[in-house]
């Protein structure tokens, strides 16, 4: 069976076939928390002006209006809300993303830990991004992997041919064979404002969890 990326996925049997090199794309892009400081200062500084101008004591620089100031504290204060609103919107999405990829996470680790074979010998994994300064936190297995001192590269060693790939930051899950390869390095590039985590040539994706 083939999936939407042209990955030959395993079939009712249980046999997967070879598949090339692929990239899966992060859709929900870079997952942050979202951050009302800068909000809340808004409107302290908002309701500050208001006020400031209804007691005659403050007015709008330029002017000796302090009408003026109330009108603009008010706008100043609209605005301030709306970007409340929108960032509660936000990150409830981005947790609803987070929610259903780490189901994903376990649903794939309970797959992996029923059933794996050991390599002869461990393999390096590492995802490094290029040209970004972007800490998606990669993990191998439900484990968080080393960063690499001096750059935005992580390191774990994978034991069994069977593993499983995701990030604390991208919606981006797989489920992956490898053989014994010394080394493996898989890519977060970024083309067109999306994120994308490319596979390299010795990996075998089984699901990208979208399945």
């Amino acid at each position: 069976m083939e999936d939407n990326n042209g990955v030959l996925q395993e079939n009712a049997s249980g046999t997967a076939a070879a598949a090339q090199p692929v990239s899966i794309v992060s859709k929900s892009g870079y997952l942050t928390k979202v951050k009302y400081i800068g909000d809340i200062l808004g409107v302290i500084i908002s309701v500050l002006l208001i006020i400031g101008g209804l007691s005659g004591t403050m007015v709008l620089r330029f002017t000796s209006s302090s009408t003026a100031l109330v009108v603009v504290g008010f706008l100043f204060l609209a605005w301030d809300i709306f970007s409340i609103v929108m960032k509660t919107k936000n990150a409830k999405e981005v947790d609803e993303v987070a929610a259903v990829r780490d189901q994903t996470v376990q649903q794939m680790l309970a797959a992996v830990s029923a059933q794996n074979v050991p390599l002869s010998s461990p393999a390096t994994i590492t995802v490094a991004n290029e040209k970004l300064f972007l800490d998606c936190g990669p993990c191998l297995n439900g484990v968080g992997m080393t960063k690499i001192k001096g750059g935005f590269e992580w390191s774990a060693q994978a034991a069994n041919v069977r593993n499983v790939l995701s990030f604390t930051k991208l919606d981006v899950t797989a489920l992956f064979d490898i053989t014994a390869y010394s080394g493996l390095e898989f890519r977060i590039v970024q083309e067109k404002g999306v994120l994308t985590v490319v596979f390299p040539a010795g990996v075998k994706l089984v699901s990208d969890g979208r399945q």
